[in-house]
């Protein structure tokens, strides 16, 4: 499919120019020309401001002052895209990254782009899975709870990579850091604690692959050494 194909990269490329922009999103210092017919299309939010009575309907502008610009960025570039663009993809800073990540997901959540959720939640589960510290990695879960349940899947990752690593993140240096965000959000501490409730022992399965719920098939005692102690008090 060709023409259709060069059609996807036309579009893709209006990002880059103000030929035929009818419109302006401000964003603190930042600012982009862009097409109503494009943006407008994909997002209510944008489709009221430019239709129902407001002022952008008149001045051509919408000021974003409230949101981070740079995924006010990466949201605009997916709506000429279809795709998860980030500014700083050069970057080998994964706390940036992360950051940049979690912000563009409830970007996406509090302006109803479903896909772009779907994108940044998956981008965001593959960059924790690059090697991320532990400090990394606490520095993101708090911006990663400001969705409420059940809707928020980065909840989901978080407390899945807490499960993986909880034992390396308990002996890092960074320690109080953990102790710090535990405390300072207690739907994570909850989060994790019930993770380990409801299943103890996870682990490998060849057929079902990794971070898989275990069964003990037999348990010893620390103590003496016993097999086929009770788990139960």
């Amino acid at each position: 499919m060709p023409e259709a194909q060069s059609v996807i990269d036309f579009v893709a490329r209006c990002f880059d120019t103000d030929d035929y922009s009818d419109l302006t999103v401000k964003c603190r210092e930042r600012s982009w020309k862009v097409h109503r017919l494009i943006v407008c299309s994909q997002s209510r939010f944008l489709h009221a401001a430019c239709t129902a009575g407001f002022k952008e309907a008149h001045t051509g502008i919408i000021d974003l002052d409230d949101d981070d610009p740079v995924p006010v960025e990466v949201m605009l570039k997916y709506f000429y895209t279809g795709k998860y663009n980030e500014p700083i993809n050069e970057s080998k800073d994964l706390r940036l990254q992360l950051q940049v990540q979690v912000l563009t997901y409830n970007l996406a959540d509090k302006y109803d782009l479903p896909t772009l959720m779907e994108l940044a939640a998956e981008k965001f589960r593959n960059t924790l899975n690059e090697g991320s510290t532990a400090e990394e990695y606490l520095s993101v879960v708090r911006n990663a709870y400001i969705i409420p349940k059940p809707s928020n899947a980065l909840r989901t990752i978080v407390i899945d990579y807490a499960r993986r690593e909880f034992q390396n993140i308990m002996q890092s240096p960074d320690l109080d850091i953990l102790r710090a965000t535990l405390q300072e959000e207690p739907e994570f501490a909850f989060d994790v604690l019930q993770s380990f409730v409801k299943a103890p022992l996870r682990g490998y399965c060849s057929r079902c692959g990794p971070n898989q719920e275990a069964k003990a098939l037999q348990a010893c005692c620390k103590k003496c050494g016993k097999g086929g102690i009770s788990v139960r008090n």
